[in-house]
């Protein structure tokens, strides 16, 4: 079964090469949305299964979308938060925020579908 994933981050590179992870591992197409709002909105309208949702943000930061996105009605996706910028407070904030995962964020990606392969099953 193919699982719907929302990617939510403001950077378009980091967005291309989060999709092009999850096609790595069997995923054919991605939803995108650029901010926390937009990320919120896509996930009312969308229901998407898995939300990977970077943790820095303009306006509404990543655990503050985290705790909107896990507030919504009816079914809550697994949320992915991902950091470029990794220690034990974010962790303890992903936490607090109803992440599910909290992974960090290379240029290799590796650590990335190390969290999301089991997801995708």
């Amino acid at each position: 079964m193919n699982k719907k994933v929302l990617i939510i981050d403001d950077n378009k590179g980091d967005r291309m090469c989060l999709s092009m992870a999850l096609k790595d591992l069997g995923c054919p197409e991605t939803l995108e949305a650029e901010t926390g709002e937009q990320g919120v909105e896509s996930c009312r309208t969308n229901q998407p299964d898995i939300v990977v949702l970077d943790t820095i943000l303009p306006k509404m930061n990543g655990f503050e979308t985290c705790r909107a996105i896990k507030a919504l009605p009816g079914k809550k996706p697994t949320v992915v938060l991902l950091t470029g910028v990794p220690d034990a407070v974010s962790a303890g904030f992903a936490r607090e925020a109803g992440a599910d995962k909290y992974t960090i964020k290379t240029v290799e990606y590796e650590e990335f579908k190390k969290c999301v392969r089991p997801l995708l099953a």
